[in-house]
């Protein structure tokens, strides 16, 4: 027996931040860095400063008055190729080695694409538009009667966060931009009630979490 848990839409909104100003907060596990080609190729060295490209808008929306005249497109894509394998024994008590596991590569391959719009209405306002995916990948395992299933079968997260964005331009030290979050994210999570492999061992069995 297995179960899953889905999880779905989130709203939040960004706070009005200077150009000249860069904060970052990031969750472990799931967080997703590669919103940025430019900057993944530059260490993240000023990625909340208005520089050469204007995904700099996803960790300073007010970087959006760095654009140049017109209408500015970026299109970011990321290939992830991850790869875990996870290897063991489970012992009992007394200390006999029962059920060796070897999952295999658990890491699935991910494609993570990231776009950013920037238009240059005059010389002090600015409009544009974030779309990226701050939390995502999955992993699973092929044989579902891994020791381990009570504990996890696989595991998978996926968000698109879309960010419109007004920026204006007081001048050129400084800067503020304001907009709303707008996030789906789709989270499920599988396991089994009990151990497969541990079953037939009384008290032995991995409660499902």
């Amino acid at each position: 027996m297995s179960w899953a848990v889905k999880k779905s839409v989130l709203l939040t909104s960004t706070a009005v931040a200077l150009s000249i100003v860069a904060t970052a907060a990031h969750a472990g596990g799931f967080a997703l860095r590669e919103q940025s080609s430019y900057y993944q190729g530059m260490s993240f060295a000023g990625n909340g400063t208005t520089g050469d490209s204007i995904s700099g808008m996803f960790w300073n929306p007010a970087t959006i008055t760095g654009a140049g005249h017109g209408i500015t497109f970026e299109g970011h894509n990321t290939l992830i190729v991850p790869n875990a394998d996870i290897e063991g024994t489970n012992t009992l008590a007394g200390g006999a080695v029962v059920a060796p596991y070897d999952t295999g590569d658990i890491g699935s391959d991910a494609f993570i694409p990231s776009s950013y719009t920037a238009i240059n209405v005059n010389d002090q306002l600015y409009l544009g538009m974030s779309i990226t995916a701050p939390y995502g990948l999955s992993t699973k395992v092929e044989d579902e009667d891994w020791t381990g299933a009570g504990y996890n079968r696989s595991s998978k997260v996926f968000s698109i966060n879309v960010n419109p964005i007004v920026g204006w331009k007081f001048n050129d030290m400084i800067s503020v931009a304001f907009g709303p979050q707008v996030q789906y994210a789709d989270i499920r999570l599988t396991n089994a009630a009990l151990s497969p492999t541990l079953a037939n061992l009384p008290g032995q069995t991995l409660a499902g979490t």
